[in-house]
């Protein structure tokens, strides 16, 4: 079936960050997609996103202060996506992090490390947006509700969000950031990465990404990002992570995208623009 088709690996880790995101695995069985979270699916899904090379930095724990990790519990706690705060309450990640997993998650914030340091927070409720639809990881928005509030700082503090509706130039650079997955094994995903990417033409993504299974790949709620010979993207760990403009202003969520930084692929994100009603319904933001 289409389903069967197209497969989905999430980013949820950060992809075009320094880290890695997983991607959503979401074309013909000839070219698999990514999600870009750091979850084990991939490989229960029978698909392998590979280690391509990215460039990136590290972040200052100061500069990392609205993005969090999003970790999974079990025997050992492990980082699956990123996200961000928008207000003492409630953390902004992808919906395709969180959809159809038996877990139980927590939420670390003013940390630029997934495993330790700042507050660990509990959720109370998940709301993922219902239009999310999980073969084309249209919609890709969920927003986590934490049992007990933020206490902000210089480290803990919220993200600010676009209006509604408001439209990304093409070559706007923006930066990407999370806990991924990289390239050289001595670089440790513990900690937050960030990279720089330029905003793609939607029909020249389009192009990329449209197979006989996916006739409309990007729709009016995505956006790309990323360079066409490759080399710099988020990946596998990077997903629900932030996607940042000028003026601190976030613009969209990691999602999906080809494999990470793979030639001619950009990375495909969450527009927050698209959805920016209904972040306000839920949240009051």
């Amino acid at each position: 079936t289409t389903t069967e088709m197209i497969r989905l690996i999430t980013k949820n880790i950060d992809r075009h960050l320094v880290g890695n995101i997983l991607n959503v695995n979401r074309l013909s069985t000839n070219n698999s997609v990514c999600w870009k979270t750091k979850n084990r699916s991939a490989s229960a899904q029978g698909k392998n996103c590979k280690d391509n090379s990215l460039v990136h930095h590290l972040v200052s724990e100061l500069r990392s202060s609205y993005r969090v990790s999003i970790n999974i519990l079990g025997y050992k706690p492990y980082h699956l996506c990123g996200g961000s705060i928008i207000s003492e309450r409630f953390i902004l990640s992808a919906a395709h992090c969180v959809v159809g997993k038996n877990a139980t998650f927590t939420v670390r914030s003013g940390s630029n490390h997934s495993e330790s340091g700042g507050q660990v927070s509990q959720i109370k409720k998940i709301y993922s947006h219902e239009l999310f639809n999980r073969a084309t990881t249209d919609y890709d928005f969920t927003l986590l509700e934490l049992e007990e509030p933020l206490t902000f700082s210089d480290t803990t503090r919220p993200v600010r969000l676009p209006e509604a509706y408001d439209d990304i130039s093409d070559g706007t650079f923006l930066n990407v950031s999370g806990w991924g997955k990289t390239k050289n094994p001595e670089e440790s995903s513990k900690y937050i990465r960030i990279v720089s990417v330029p905003k793609v033409n939607d029909e020249s993504c389009h192009e990329s990404y449209v197979t006989s299974y996916l006739e409309e790949p990007i729709t009016k709620q995505m956006f790309c990002a990323g360079y066409t010979e490759g080399g710099k993207d988020s990946c596998q760990g990077d997903s629900g992570g932030p996607v940042m403009g000028a003026d601190n202003v976030q613009l969209g969520v990691v999602s999906w995208g080809k494999d990470c930084a793979v030639p001619g692929y950009p990375g495909v994100y969450a527009k927050i623009s698209a959805v920016r009603d209904w972040i306000r319904e839920i949240s009051h933001v």
